[in-house]
């Protein structure tokens, strides 16, 4: 909350002020030393020019309402931990989904200007997406890909039979377009080079 306030929402100038207020930072001790008005010669909210240091009301733009509905929704909505994800990778994505909105993206060229390239994957006698009797062989100790991908990866098996309306295992196999949805989720899961292909 302070940092939403003391980065976004306070200019340069006060923003220094309010650094120097917390204490300044010993290069030699790494320590933080308090610092009072006597010691810079300077008051808290105090401008350099005859301006007031702090308008009020504020400057009504567009930037400004923005920052007040972050502000307020900060303040108001409360997160419930059962509408968390619990698989992780989905919370990565999210944040980093979220996080990128703020992100100062610069401007892309124009396609006239962009650089052409290619990408080339070298592989070598390897799957791409694995077959039905690939998922299905059991090694030497009796484990299937897909027996262990189901104990790896618990809630995303369950979200992938929800996604296919199936309650048992069995009637995912004694439907052809289920099987090859099947052969997909295995693959994206336990092939690095399907991810690739799907990522390009």
């Amino acid at each position: 909350m302070l940092e939403v306030v003391t980065r976004d929402m306070m200019i340069n100038e006060i923003r220094e002020l309010v650094d120097l207020g917390h204490g300044i930072k010993d290069s030699i001790s790494g320590r933080y030393d308090l610092v009072n008005a006597s010691q810079t010669g300077r008051q808290l909210f105090a401008g350099t020019d005859p301006k007031p240091a702090v308008n009020f009301p504020p400057v009504v733009t567009a930037q400004w309402e923005e920052q007040v509905k972050r502000l307020y929704l900060l303040f108001t909505v409360k997160e419930s931990a059962i509408d968390v994800p619990t698989n992780l990778e989905a919370r990565r994505r999210i944040a980093f989904f979220t996080n990128s909105l703020f992100m100062d993206m610069p401007r892309a060229p124009r396609v006239r200007k962009m650089l052409s390239f290619s990408v080339m994957t070298p592989y070598y006698s390897e799957e791409t997406v694995y077959s039905k009797s690939d998922i299905e062989l059991e090694n030497e100790d009796g484990i299937s890909i897909i027996f262990y991908l189901q104990k790896i990866f618990p809630d995303e098996w369950n979200n992938f039979m929800e996604r296919l309306n199936c309650k048992r295992e069995s009637e995912v196999w004694s439907n052809e377009e289920n099987v090859l949805h099947l052969r997909h989720w295995a693959s994206l899961r336990g092939q690095t080079l399907c991810r690739t292909v799907r990522g390009m």
